[in-house]
């Protein structure tokens, strides 16, 4: 089952789909399908074209024999599609419905369907913030997996589900347990040439980080160095993005102790450094609150080190919060957020104005009440006494207020101005897609919408350069 993009930083591995089995079978809307799976669902899972996918599994369903393999595939492919759009509680109720549903099946081929579940159970869980659960699943998956691994040698399924249960294992602090799965893995990883050399290298970045952890950074930088030189053999860096299987593009992670690592700050805020070699390239966030309140700046320094043209977000780029739940934020571009902020600001300064316009002051009248028609200056009811004491003789009216509008016309002019200049500060310091030239470098910010609860924290950016992607992975939003 692919992974959607937002998941890579859950894990220290990246998981996959199951291999197409190899005999044809009748096509579905002339569309080439193989056995009881079909290859343009698998295709779109792989390539991430989730809206895509769901379409096609929609359309598929209807057709599908009740209580079928196909049905309980195509209820596979649904769930997996729930999950990488990051539609939570959809997947929650689709889990159920499909446990069930393979529960009735006695086709050994089912054993395939249930992998698939239970890989993918243990994402939902392990996001759900349930790591019992998920470790529970991944296990599942595991115990499957071992047991057809001797007629299936060359399948790489287990080799992935491994790496992840190490991640989990990992962020719940057993480290001599992530690196013994990890060391597994690429027992297997070695052994077995359908393995993605880059799902290789992201288990020996894994390993290595596990192994800073527990203190051992020489072994550490060791797996660390061929990691990054097993994602430098390609030409990702130099090369423009098509959409392709996820697996065969390099993703260069932010992980503390690797040699490609730093850090330093930016007007207080952290800064992580990724130097990959031929590419550098820095990130921080920042909140934008003149901007809007779920606004999020995202600064990107992006140095080309190498002797040819590069990529800048050939793809778009992703920010989301893993906690206390998934939150994807929606990117905006600068020109568009530009827009949004003058024509907020315009509306406030317009509002400003029509309060001014409108305001009033009260104004004050004393008058003499005659009582009974005489009043000899003395006595209750006397023309003194009613100016000094008594309310009867008030009088109120609501006129208009001069100073306070002057005053509002000029805190309209200056809210209004400074829209304009914030608004003129984004368009000239946003960055968008574009090549950088042999050492170029572009350096700006990138805008994102992102509404987040105040203990929001694990915020994972991926930033596209080329046709790989850089990782970044801050504690919580400043």
């Amino acid at each position: 089952m692919p992974r959607h993009n937002i998941f890579s930083s859950l894990g220290l591995s990246l998981y996959a789909l199951a291999l197409l089995a190899s005999t044809p079978a009748l096509a579905l809307d002339g569309e080439v399908a193989v056995d009881y799976k079909d290859s343009s669902i698998e295709n779109a899972l792989n390539v991430s074209d989730y809206d895509r996918a769901s379409k096609l599994i929609g359309r598929r369903i209807k057709d599908a024999t009740k209580g079928s393999l196909q049905e309980a595939y195509l209820h596979v492919a649904l769930y997996e599609t729930l999950i990488w759009q990051g539609d939570l509680k959809g997947a929650n109720s689709q889990g159920k419905r499909l446990q069930k549903l393979l529960d009735t099946l006695s086709d050994a081929r089912a054993d395939d369907l249930r992998i698939r579940f239970w890989d993918a159970q243990s994402w939902l869980m392990e996001q759900d913030g349930q790591d019992a659960a998920a470790r529970f699943a991944q296990t599942s998956a595991i115990d499957l997996l071992r047991k057809r691994h001797d007629l299936d040698p060359d399948s790489w399924r287990l080799f992935e589900s491994l790496s992840h249960l190490a991640s989990i294992e990992a962020q719940a602090g057993d480290y001599d347990k992530a690196a013994s799965l990890l060391q597994e893995a690429l027992q297997i990883g070695d052994a077995n040439k359908a393995i993605s050399t880059f799902r290789i290298a992201d288990a020996e970045e894994a390993l290595g980080g596990v192994l800073y952890k527990m203190g051992k950074k020489a072994e550490a930088n060791d797996h660390f160095i061929r990691a990054l030189t097993i994602k430098n053999q390609s030409d990702a860096l130099s090369k423009s993005f098509s959409p392709h299987e996820y697996w065969l593009s390099p993703v260069y992670r932010y992980i503390t102790g690797a040699p490609w690592a730093s850090i330093g700050t930016v007007g207080g805020m952290e800064q992580q450094i990724i130097d990959a070699g031929p590419v550098r390239v820095s990130a921080y966030l920042l909140r934008d609150r003149d901007a809007s309140k779920s606004t999020v700046r995202v600064g990107i320094n992006v140095f080309n080190k190498s002797v040819g043209n590069i990529q800048f977000l050939g793809q778009r780029p992703e920010l989301f919060v893993l906690t206390p739940k998934l939150v994807i934020a929606t990117p905006i571009q600068a020109g568009e957020l530009a827009g949004k902020v003058e024509t907020n600001t315009a509306k406030k300064a317009d509002s400003i104005r029509s309060d001014g316009q409108h305001a009033t002051r009260t104004m004050t009248t004393y008058y003499p009440n005659f009582n009974n028609g005489w009043n000899n200056g003395r006595g209750r009811q006397g023309f003194w006494r009613s100016l000094l004491s008594d309310n009867g003789n008030v009088g109120t009216t609501q006129v208009p207020d001069f100073q306070a509008e002057a005053a509002a016309m000029q805190k309209a002019q200056q809210v209004e101005e400074a829209g304009k200049a914030l608004a003129q500060e984004i368009r000239n310091e946003g960055v968008g897609p574009s090549d950088i030239a042999p050492g170029g470098a572009i350096n700006g910010f990138l805008f994102f919408d992102l509404k987040v609860p105040k203990n929001a924290s694990q915020v994972v950016l991926k930033v596209p350069i080329g046709d790989s992607q850089f990782e970044y992975r801050f504690a919580r939003l400043p």
